[in-house]
């Protein structure tokens, strides 16, 4: 089963962010992060080393492309590298979500390569 085929079979849709210019920003703690990854149901945050535990409840806002801020609330979920996986209680909708895919599809086409074996007419 390819990655595509897993991402396909998820809860939600994700967004993933591949240029860390285009990330949407996290505002919680006073401080800005940035959002490598989105869906409804949760965020992936680049923070390097961090003190967050395991179950932490935290709430701030991303600031999205087209939406602009969006209230998040959630909790920990686990840390990978250095990237905080965040289980959101709070946070975009479906409709959130296609309006900044189809923003980064119009402004940024070369992040979303066309599937082999379509011919377009």
């Amino acid at each position: 089963m390819s990655d595509q085929d897993s991402q396909q079979k998820r809860q939600y849709f994700r967004l993933r962010y591949e240029m860390k210019e285009l990330m949407p920003d996290l505002y919680m703690f006073g401080k800005v992060f940035r959002v490598s990854e989105i869906s409804e149901g949760g965020i992936r945050v680049l923070m390097g080393e961090s003190a967050i535990t395991a179950q932490r409840t935290i709430s701030g806002y991303i600031e999205l492309h087209t939406a602009g801020k969006i209230f998040v609330k959630g909790k920990v979920l686990r840390q990978e590298k250095k990237e905080m996986v965040f289980a959101l209680t709070e946070g975009p909708t479906f409709k959130d979500m296609l309006e900044e895919q189809r923003f980064l599809r119009q402004n940024h086409p070369a992040l979303f390569p066309k599937k082999a074996g379509l011919v377009e007419y």
